[in-house]
């Protein structure tokens, strides 16, 4: 899985429409989290929203069964963990320990609203370079 990871170095280097780099460190911040969400490629913007409407529908988080539900790596499913958290979806906590989730099932839409207003701003400010 190729994702963006956000370091100081990296902020002033604008990405190429597409290009994505390895995750290794998670992201701690919602300009992080924006950041990692308009520069992931189709097939992890779709996972993520995968994780996203599953974590919420079951109202149940812990990161091995994402892992499982998913059919993912378990690297994959730490990264999505990571993402989620960024973004309010659950609590944070321990790597594998239960998480609350923190957006109910009614708040659903507004939260994938929320992802694809992120991915679909970061897609207009790179192209309009």
């Amino acid at each position: 899985m190729t994702m963006f990871a956000p370091s100081p170095a990296l902020y002033a280097t604008p990405l190429a429409t597409g290009e994505t780099a390895n995750v290794e460190t998670p992201y701690r911040t919602v300009f992080d989290s924006d950041r990692a969400v308009r520069s992931l490629g189709e097939k992890d913007f779709a996972l993520l929203m995968r994780s996203a409407e599953l974590v919420v529908l079951s109202q149940s988080f812990v990161c091995s069964r994402l892992r499982d539900a998913l059919r993912i790596p378990l690297r994959d499913a730490e990264i999505m963990t990571s993402l989620l958290e960024v973004l309010g979806v659950i609590a944070s906590g321990p790597a594998d320990a239960e998480r609350d989730v923190l957006v109910e099932t009614q708040d659903l839409p507004k939260l994938l609203g929320k992802i694809l207003t992120a991915r679909e701003s970061g897609t207009a400010a790179i192209t309009a370079r």
